[in-house]
Parts: C-alpha cells; sequence; structure tokens
C-alpha cells in the first residue's frame, strides 16, 4: 500500500449528501432501469423518455443501437396521443405497431416490432414517462409489450421516489436548519434575560448604597459587565470634567482636558474605543499615557459623566453593548445621586453660613461695645464737662454725638434698595467711596434696568461689601463697576486697580468667603482674577424661574 494511500480523508456531511443525491438521482435510477429492461430483450433496443418536476431525460439501451431512429420516431408519435387533461393519474397505456422499411412502403417481414407504453408520475406536477421498445422481427412474443409496461411502471416510481426523497431531504434540512435556528434564539434570548437580570441586579445594589465611595462602587460594577482590568469614574460640574474614582491607573488630580477621551465621549453622548498603543496624529489623549499597558479601553458615558474601562484583550461589541446597558440603567440613580449631593453641599453650606453668621453677631457686638466705650464714652464725658463749664459748648458736644449715633445706625442697618434703583445706589456708594479718595466709574448703566428687583437687590449688598473691600485693603484709586445681562444670568463686574489679592490670603481672603457663600446660596457663584495693578471680582446671578 502507497503511503499516500494509507489516509483517507473523512467526507463532511455536505458532501455525504452530494454523493447521495448523485446516486439516487432520476437520471442515474432510470439509466438503471433502461439497461435492466434492454438486458431483457436480445438484439433490441429500449428508449425511456421522462419529465418531471421541472427536470427531464432520455435513456437509451444500448447506446450504440441501430434501432435508435426507429426508437426516437415511435417515441414522437407516442406523444402526439398523450392525454392532454387533467385530472387523476394516467394508466399506463400500451401500443404495439410494425414498422415497415421498403421504399414503397410495402409490408416488410422483417421489420422489427415496436412497442411503446405511457406511464404517469403525478398528474399535480405533469410528470411522464414514455417508454419505446424495438424488438427483432423474429420475436413475435407478447415479451416486448411487458418489458415496455414495466419499465414505464418501473420509471414512474423511481421518479416518484426520488420526488419523495428530495422533499423529505429539503424538510429534513428545513427542519434542521430550523431547529438550530430556534436553539441560536432560545440561547441568545437566556443570555439576554441573563444579562438583564444582571444588570438590574446591579441597579438595585447602586441604588442600596450610602454617598460614601459611591463612584467607586459605580466603576466596580461596570468593569463587571467584561474583562476590565482598570476604569475611571469623570464627572462633569459646572463646565469642568475631573475623574472622582479610579482603580488599577493613578487619578488624575487636575481637571481633564477638553480633548481627553471621556471629554469627547461626554460631548459625543456615545461609546468610543480607543488603542493606547497605535499611532496617530496630534498630542496622545491623557488616558492614552493612564492606559498604555493595555490593549484598548472603551469610554462610556452615562448621566452628566463617562466612565473608562481598560482591558488587555480586544473589546468586543457585547462587552459594550453591556455596558451601555447598565449606564441606561442607572441614569434616575445617578440623577438621585447629585440631587443628594447638591442637597448635602447646601446644608453644609446653610451650616458654615449658620456659624458666620452667629460669629459676625458677636464680632459686631464687640465692635459696638469698644465704639461706645472708646467714642460715644468720651463724647459722654465731653458733655458732662461742657454742661459744667455753658450751655454752648455742651450743644456742640451733643451735635457730634448725634451724628456719630446716626452713622452708627446706619452702619447697622442691612443692605438694601430701598426706593432707589440699582443705577441710583451704586452711584451713591461711589460717590461715598470717592471721600476716600477712590474714583469710581458706572460702566453701560442702560443695561441694569432689565435686571428683576431681587436680583438689583443682591447685586446692590455685593456690590457695596465688594467696594467695602476695596476701601479696606485693596490701596485702589480707581473702579469701575458693570451690570449686564447674559441669557437668564445676571453679570456683575467690578474692576480695581489695587495691589491685587496676595496668594497668601487665597481667593477666599479678605472678606470674599462670606460673598461666595452668599451667592452659592443662592445658586450663583463667585470668580476673582487678580494680579497686581488689576483685580477683578465677578458675581453671577441666576434670575429667578
Amino acid at each position: 500500500m502507497k503511503p499516500e494511500s494509507a489516509v483517507r480523508a473523512v467526507p463532511t456531511e455536505a458532501q455525504d449528501r452530494a454523493a447521495r443525491t448523485a446516486k439516487l438521482s432520476p437520471h442515474r435510477r432510470i439509466d438503471r432501469i433502461a439497461s435492466l429492461a434492454a438486458a431483457l430483450l436480445p438484439g433490441g433496443g429500449i428508449l425511456i423518455r421522462w419529465q418531471c418536476d421541472g427536470e427531464s431525460g432520455a435513456a437509451l439501451e444500448p447506446g450504440d443501437s441501430p434501432l435508435r431512429p426507429i426508437l426516437e420516431r415511435a417515441a414522437a408519435a407516442a406523444d402526439l396521443y398523450a392525454p392532454q387533461d387533467g385530472g387523476d393519474a394516467v394508466p399506463t397505456i400500451v401500443e404495439e405497431s410494425s414498422y415497415r422499411n421498403g421504399a414503397n412502403g410495402a409490408a416488410d417481414a422483417g421489420a422489427p416490432l415496436v412497442v411503446f407504453a405511457r406511464a404517469s408520475v403525478d398528474s399535480a406536477n405533469d410528470g411522464t414517462v414514455t417508454t419505446t421498445v424495438a424488438a427483432p422481427a423474429r420475436n413475435q412474443t407478447s415479451a416486448p409489450r411487458a418489458i415496455a409496461a414495466m419499465a414505464s411502471e418501473a420509471a414512474a416510481a423511481a421518479l416518484r421516489t426520488a420526488a419523495a426523497e428530495k422533499s423529505r431531504d429539503f424538510w429534513r434540512v428545513h427542519a434542521r436548519d430550523l431547529a438550530e435556528r430556534l436553539a441560536r434564539i432560545e440561547t441568545s434570548s437566556r443570555e439576554r434575560d441573563d444579562e438583564r437580570k444582571a444588570t438590574d441586579e446591579a441597579a438595585a445594589a447602586l441604588a442600596r448604597l450610602g454617598s460614601r465611595n459611591r463612584y467607586a462602587h459605580l466603576g466596580a460594577r461596570f468593569a463587571a459587565t467584561g474583562p476590565f482590568e482598570a476604569w475611571i469614574v469623570a464627572l462633569e460640574s459646572d463646565g469642568i470634567i475631573r475623574a472622582v474614582a479610579s482603580q488599577g491607573v493613578l487619578m488624575p488630580a487636575t481637571p481633564l482636558e477638553n480633548s481627553s477621551a471621556l471629554a469627547v465621549c461626554m460631548r459625543a453622548g456615545k461609546t468610543s474605543i480607543w488603542r493606547p498603543k497605535r499611532a496617530r496624529r496630534g498630542p496622545p489623549r491623557p488616558e492614552d499615557r493612564l492606559f498604555a499597558r493595555f490593549d484598548s479601553y472603551a469610554c462610556v458615558p452615562f448621566e452628566r459623566g463617562a466612565v473608562a474601562l481598560a482591558s488587555r484583550q480586544p473589546i468586543e461589541p457585547r462587552t459594550v453593548a453591556r455596558a451601555e446597558a447598565l449606564a441606561e440603567r442607572i441614569a434616575p440613580i445617578l440623577a438621585r445621586w447629585r440631587a443628594e449631593a447638591e442637597r448635602e453641599r447646601l446644608e453644609r453650606l446653610v451650616g458654615a453660613l449658620g456659624m458666620r453668621l452667629y460669629g459676625a453677631v458677636d464680632a459686631e457686638r464687640a465692635r459696638i461695645a469698644r465704639d461706645l466705650h472708646d467714642h460715644q464714652a468720651q463724647l459722654l464725658a465731653a458733655a458732662r464737662i461742657a454742661l459744667e463749664a455753658g450751655p454752648d459748648e455742651a450743644r456742640g458736644v451733643f451735635k457730634q454725638l448725634e451724628d456719630a449715633l446716626r452713622l452708627r445706625v446706619r452702619e447697622l442697618r442691612p443692605a438694601t434698595l430701598g426706593r432707589s434703583s440699582l443705577e441710583d445706589a451704586l452711584r451713591y456708594e461711589l460717590r461715598r467711596i470717592a471721600d476716600a479718595g477712590i474714583r469710581g466709574r458706572l460702566m453701560r448703566p442702560e443695561r441694569i434696568g432689565k435686571l428683576t428687583r431681587p436680583v438689583q437687590q443682591l447685586c446692590y449688598q455685593v456690590a457695596r461689601e465688594a467696594l467695602a473691600n476695596v476701601v479696606r485693603h485693596a490701596e485702589a484709586t480707581h473702579v469701575e463697576i458693570s451690570v449686564e445681562k447674559r441669557g437668564r444670568i445676571a453679570r456683575l463686574s467690578i474692576l480695581d486697580n489695587g495691589r491685587g489679592i496676595p496668594e497668601t490670603s487665597g481667593r477666599n481672603g479678605m472678606g470674599l468667603s462670606g460673598l461666595t457663600e452668599r451667592l452659592a446660596l443662592m445658586g450663583g457663584r463667585l470668580k476673582v482674577e487678580s494680579k497686581r495693578g488689576a483685580t477683578r471680582l465677578i458675581a453671577e446671578i441666576p434670575e429667578p424661574a
């Protein structure tokens, strides 16, 4: 045995099916029937012509028979007698005819005996079999008739069998394909149910969390949706994106750049996948450096935030779909977390303001006590001496005492517009600081009238306290005030040319922390831009809805 013939290739299922189909095809079956029938008729010939189910063919035995022209003419003649109407299966019809091959048409005793038979396969498909048998002239028995009828019936039966097997194979393959498809659908449905259940369980677990380390648990839940080994959770607040939790990598301490992958993901509102090691134009993203040892990382957005998930393996679409499903499912939970965080921030702010209020009250009481002791007590002592000296001197001392008391009472009153407009109140404050040697200017006063009365009141309080800080600390000679409305935000700007705010004092020093807290309580914010020779205080106050 040759080495190459020692091992046979195992045929595939498709190859087996093709071989079986070829072996059992109608052509081969009828060729076999014709061969068997011809063996029963030595010296004769047989022609079987058939059509069924869109196929047709002819089997001639023997293939080199000299009777072939006679058989074909007889088969053509048999077709002329074929029934044309439909109905039930046509029974087998056997006809007999003798051909005379003389030139003048005279009977030729040596002419072969020709018999043809016609059988119906299936009236519904218009399938027929026509068998033509030519026997030698010496054969005057009934054998040709029997052979023709038998061959026709056998060929019709073979065609019926082939059609049934073809139909059976078709439906068998169709049933198998359908079963496989149903199995895939069932498996996919079961997997979706499992993933939905896992997502619901993760959301329920996140909903039960307290305020401590919430976003660390959130990142861990996202990492559980796939083969993720490191992650970063980032949140957006007031246009600034910061990382709030991480695992497997160092969490960025500074706000994320607008070009970072997490920032791009938040702006686009859709998932993006990045490969740190793939070269691309432009500077690398911050996440590329953090996840440099991983194959890829996916950024998935959620409610006012995003999570970056890194893996050493390629991230599959199915894994991304699970992470996106979790992000969509927890949107209400994240909104509640933000509301709770805002409430806690406001509670802390209210508490801090309360403490500052009590401290301010105590400080004001101490100041009033000092003033009464240092100034008013001296005036009363002078008045007592003046009374002993004469009425004119007494009247002068009492006038000074009255003026001082009025000034102290006015300072104790809260800053309020009263019946004045914000423009008039600001001009009055600028005139007041002019007595301290500081020139003031009100920019674009025509825009002030667009603000509502409560916002004007708060702008006046902020401006009054800011100008007091300028007089006490800035050593400035010039101040500019501008008030304008941008959308639903009132913007108050106070610019002075003083010495600036020292770095050691911080931006919340020199009385600014009280302003910051007051504006935050009203939903606004305070920004300070300071350098030597130019300090700008900007207060943004939202208009009430």
